[in-house]
């Protein structure tokens, strides 16, 4: 009886091993599908989509089904209102990675969830002049947009990590890195959009090399 037992145990083992791999393997395929597929849909979505003021490009995009993550790489977006009007204000984010995306609220809520963002060694130079114009173009036309297909983005934590920031104007710029991390935030996208519509729990905010020219 206990040697029939054991024979059945072992042969569910094994059964249950082979499904095991088999959905390994089905989920790293499916990854790298994925991370193909979209990476053309993502960058046909940008040019079709993005305001007249914006500019955006990435060098790759990787889709991992295990984490439910997207890494983004090279990410850069331009802001400028009138082509060669004025110096532009951009932004180069080395890496941005989104983890723990939950799938039902994307499905069946209308809602973009993730557990957790990261944003590595970028660079942002905001020049007053043309961004705030560039924002005020982007607002006009998101508004006249059709009304967005999610209604909310709530994000678990984003941590901001070694972000070089250059503001100026005609007068003078000043220069500083941040290290930061800032949770529970949530920003509503029924309406018009808005930033002063985003909300958080908390705040650390790290400061250095601050400098003034």
């Amino acid at each position: 009886m206990n040697i029939k037992f054991n024979r059945k145990k072992n042969k569910w083992l094994r059964i249950t091993g082979v499904i095991i791999v088999l959905a390994v393997v089905v989920l790293w395929i499916g990854g790298i599908y994925l991370s193909e597929r979209y990476e053309s849909i993502v960058r046909q979505k940008i040019s079709e989509n993005l305001p007249e003021a914006m500019e955006a490009d990435f060098s790759a995009l990787k889709i991992n089904l295990f984490q439910r993550s997207i890494l983004i790489k090279d990410l850069k977006v331009a802001f400028n209102p009138e082509k060669n009007a004025c110096r532009k204000s951009s932004v180069h984010i080395a890496e941005f990675s989104i983890k723990g995306i939950h799938v039902t609220d994307l499905l069946f809520r209308n809602t973009i969830t993730v557990n957790h963002t990261k944003i590595e060694n970028s660079k942002a130079e905001i020049y007053s002049e043309c961004f705030t114009r560039a924002a005020f173009k982007m607002g006009e036309q998101i508004r006249g947009e059709k009304k967005m297909h999610f209604t909310a983005i709530n994000i678990g934590s984003l941590d901001l990590v070694g972000i070089h920031i250059v503001y100026g104007d005609s007068a003078a710029s000043a220069e500083t890195t941040i290290n930061s991390t800032l949770e529970g935030i949530r920003l509503p996208l029924e309406g018009a959009l808005s930033l002063r519509e985003i909300t958080t729990e908390s705040i650390i905010l790290g400061l250095s090399d601050i400098r003034i020219v």
